[in-house]
C-alpha cells in the first residue's frame, strides 16, 4: 500500500474509531438509565420475584454492549497502529 492510501485509511480508521466511541456512549447512557429505573423497583426490600429476572437481563445487555463495542475497537486500533 502506497504511503499516501495508508493515510488515507488511517484517518478512515480514526474517523471509524470516533463513530464507535459515540455509539458507545450512547449505549452507556442507556444502561445507565435502565439501572437507574431497574435500581428504583428493585430495592433489596422489594418481593418482586421478577426483580432478579431484570437484573440479569441487564448484566446480558451491559455485558453484550461492552463485548461488541471492544471487538470493533481492537479491529479499528489494531489497522491504525500499523506503520505506513
Amino acid at each position: 500500500m502506497k504511503v499516501s492510501q495508508c493515510f488515507k485509511q488511517k484517518r478512515k480508521n480514526l474517523s471509524i474509531i470516533e463513530q464507535i466511541l459515540s455509539f458507545f456512549m450512547l449505549d452507556v447512557k442507556k444502561l445507565i438509565e435502565l439501572f437507574q429505573i431497574y435500581d428504583s423497583n428493585c430495592s433489596i426490600f422489594s418481593k418482586e420475584l421478577n426483580c432478579f429476572d431484570r437484573q440479569l437481563g441487564f448484566k446480558k445487555f451491559k455485558n453484550e454492549i461492552i463485548e461488541k463495542n471492544e471487538n470493533r475497537l481492537k479491529t479499528s486500533f489494531n489497522f491504525f497502529e500499523k506503520k505506513c
